[in-house]
């Protein structure tokens, strides 16, 4: 259903439709072509033009029913897309290590999902949105967005276009970091323990493993610092690492001379990089967690990254935000329906991403203490533990108790680890530690 369009009494055209979606990405389109889908009438305003780089390349199984839903999922098959089973985690210098394989879970769930090129990704998802009816503007930025006599209002800037104002029954705030509406409330809560720093780059001819694993993530772990190796074409994968920003400040090295010495420090990143050949500019992006304290508020909702951005070792940024997308469009829909109920059901979704959020953020919290790593590099087969931790892994949120309870105790059990060593500790080695001299160096410096 198309937006419609009046003049106000200063002759200035107003247009008006159901859904103003700020932003073009997975939570965005996804929300927009839902809606759409189901009659309403919905603009979507993207600041850029697509295709677009984006980092984050990685999907999760629990990916996989939505895109189905949406329709896209054949589009990547027929484009060869990188089919991912799972996971290797293993240590920097690559001593230790285990497969996590999706299919291998607690409970029954799709057993494969994606690597994406983020560009192409998007753009398909979004055009998706306009083949839906979603009216898709961009190069188009929101700007004086603000709820006043009830209703939703914006001024629409084109890049080509003069702008013009809309109202809406409705916002979706899928804006990404800019966090449009987030700023305005004042409702952004930075995770101070949590800031890091990621130098990325794609590289041709990395290592993969063998089989049906050669389309797996890699995870390298040092004692304070990360590397994913994530294949995003048969030739290319994304290879970056995450430091702690203060320990990326400390060592005072530039992006590349960071990204260098990290690979050095990283036996098993060296092996699978030994001839590579570096294909794109070397990026940083400040990975920064936070959330909103808000959701919802008289009748526009925070989706995706507006809402929260979470620390991306397990790969739920994309699911997280399509799945919010999806969320946000039922719950709309509904409201649309039934506006006597709307504050009810949005302050209702509100309490549900909330606890969605905090579900992934004890697994993220989890990894970063040395328990988590040693007992999910070091899986025992006993009572399902690593079998419960691979649904979670997979992206599940599940109310099965059968599964509640063996994550809980899992993450239990990695506290304990911790303190008592119920395990082997892994040792794992600093990212950014100067190299040792070589024995003809020595030898020069004694003389």
């Amino acid at each position: 259903m198309a937006a419609s369009a009046s003049t106000c009494s200063t002759g200035e055209e107003i247009e008006r439709c159901d859904v103003l979606v700020i932003g073009g990405g997975p939570a965005g389109s996804t929300a927009a072509a839902l809606l759409a889908r189901a009659g309403r009438a919905v603009v979507l305003a993207e600041k850029d033009h697509f295709p677009r780089f984006h980092i984050g390349e990685s999907l999760l199984p629990a990916n996989v029913p939505l895109l189905d839903e949406l329709g896209v999922r054949a589009a990547l098959d027929r484009a060869g897309t990188i089919v991912k089973h799972g996971a290797r985690v293993v240590s920097a210098d690559g001593r230790t290590g285990t497969t996590v394989r999706f299919s291998e879970g607690l409970l029954p769930g799709p057993a494969t999902t994606y690597q994406v090129e983020r560009a192409q990704f998007d753009e398909l998802l979004l055009r998706n949105a306009c083949g839906f009816g979603a009216d898709v503007r961009e190069g188009t930025t929101a700007r004086e967005v603000e709820h006043r006599d009830g209703i939703w209002q914006a001024t629409l800037a084109q890049d080509d276009r003069p702008s013009r104002r809309i109202e809406a029954h409705h916002v979706v705030d899928a804006s990404g970091r800019d966090g449009v509406l987030a700023r305005v409330w004042q409702s952004r809560r930075m995770l101070e323990h949590h800031r890091r720093v990621a130098v990325f780059s794609h590289y041709r001819g990395v290592l993969l493993d063998p089989g049906i694993d050669a389309g797996n993530t890699v995870l390298a772990l040092f004692a304070d610092a990360w590397f994913w190796l994530i294949p995003i074409s048969p030739e290319v994968t994304s290879v970056g690492v995450v430091f702690d920003s203060a320990a990326w400040q400390a060592a005072g090295l530039a992006p590349e001379a960071a990204l260098e010495r990290a690979i050095l420090n990283a036996p098993e990143v060296s092996r699978r990089l030994a001839t590579a050949e570096r294909v794109a500019p070397i990026r940083v992006t400040g990975d920064y967690s936070y959330r909103s304290t808000i959701v919802a508020r008289d009748g526009a909702v925070l989706a995706g990254d507006a809402f929260a951005f979470l620390d991306p070792v397990f790969s739920s940024g994309v699911w997280l935000a399509m799945r919010s997308g999806e969320r946000v469009a039922r719950v709309l829909d509904r409201c649309l329906a039934r506006p006597e109920r709307a504050r009810s059901l949005l302050a209702r979704h509100g309490r549900r991403e909330h606890r969605v959020h905090r579900h992934f953020w004890r697994l993220i919290e989890g990894f970063y203490s040395p328990g988590f790593r040693d007992l999910l590099m070091q899986p025992q087969p006993r009572l399902g533990l690593a079998a419960a931790v691979r649904t979670a892994l997979a992206g599940t949120v599940s109310y099965d108790p059968r599964f509640r309870l063996r994550l809980a105790l899992f993450l239990g059990l990695t506290r304990l680890q911790g303190r008592c060593g119920l395990s082997p500790p892994i040792p794992l080695t600093a990212a950014l530690a100067a190299p040792e001299p070589l024995a003809e160096d020595a030898v020069a410096l004694q003389a």
